[in-house]
């Protein structure tokens, strides 16, 4: 007696030529060329002689199988494809068994991996993320909403707050050259994009950013001297139309040029407080371009007034 490998089968069986029990006709390969359309020997004894035969000749199947996908690219991806698809929730679950027998093994290398290919794993990660930007940021967003790991991370900021920010500042210390890299890069790429959200964000809270540019200019008055200079002769220069400017920058240079003094009394700051003087006057039309400008002590502008005096020479 035998049992019928598929339900309701009403074959007689068959003996296999090497085993040599009797088994359903399902147990048997098909064979066109044998009268009965099944081999001799069954599925089971085929396989085995079949494992048997690649043991003593690894190299030579390894090759023969190499060499067909090498023959057969898109055959064999389109076989892949169509297997995962159809197989899917098995193949997922074998891989999710492995990964638990073997978790510690698997993170170790793959650690690993990315330590010695770095940045070629950062290159194709970005490469990816441009090409997939929608599906990966809505992941994202999806995640980060329904697993409620906003709270969790503001939880976690609040409880280890010194401890996040002295990191941040190492890390920007360290890693300073490649951030500024980064931002430039990433802001040239989204530009436009930037440039509205500062838009909307400047909108939305215009008085709030104004009164904290109040604040430090109170604050800090000392960081806003040489901007307010520049400004005030751009203006007189306008109404005179002789027209020029010069930035906080340039003024910062002139004065480093000259130690810190002023050019006709020889006194240096901090004993006096360089201001910005036209050496062409800028009632005599002259411009407040940088090569007009010469750095006095408030004294000895009022003094020089209107006159046209050079004290660079």
């Amino acid at each position: 007696m035998f049992e019928h490998t598929i339900e309701g089968c009403q074959c007689e069986g068959k003996r296999c030529s090497r085993c040599k029990e009797m088994k359903c006709h399902a147990a048997f390969p098909s064979d066109k060329r044998k009268v009965s359309g099944i081999t001799s020997p069954c599925l089971t004894c085929k396989r085995a002689r079949e494992n048997l035969r690649r043991a003593g000749n690894v190299e030579q199947a390894r090759a023969k199988q190499r060499e067909y996908r090498s023959t057969h690219v898109e055959q064999v991806r389109a076989y892949h494809r169509s297997y995962k698809k159809n197989h899917a929730e098995d193949l997922n679950a074998k891989e999710r068994d492995r990964y638990h027998k073997s978790a510690e093994q698997i993170n170790a290398r793959r650690r690993q991996l990315r330590h010695e290919n770095a940045e070629q794993a950062r290159a194709y990660h970005r490469e990816y993320r441009r090409i997939h930007a929608e599906h990966t940021n809505g992941l994202q967003r999806s995640y980060y909403l329904a697993s409620g790991q906003k709270a969790k991370k503001q939880a976690y900021y609040r409880e280890n707050a010194e401890r996040i920010k002295d990191l941040r500042k190492v890390h920007q210390k360290i890693h300073s050259e490649q951030i500024r890299k980064y931002r430039t890069r990433r802001y040239q790429e989204n530009a436009e994009q930037f440039k509205a959200q500062k838009r909307d964000y400047y909108e939305e809270n215009v008085e709030l950013i104004r009164e904290k540019k109040r604040n430090h200019r109170r604050v800090r008055p000392e960081l806003y001297a040489g901007a307010d200079k520049a400004k005030f002769a751009k203006r007189r220069t306008r109404e005179t139309q002789a027209g020029g400017s010069y930035t906080k920058q340039e003024w910062q240079e002139l004065c480093i040029k000259y130690s810190y003094r002023c050019l006709s009394c020889g006194k240096q700051e901090p004993e006096i407080k360089l201001v910005a003087d036209h050496v062409i006057p800028v009632t005599q039309m002259g411009t407040s371009n940088i090569d007009n400008i010469q750095p006095l002590c408030g004294s000895c502008n009022s003094k020089k007034h209107n006159k046209y005096i050079d004290y660079r020479r």
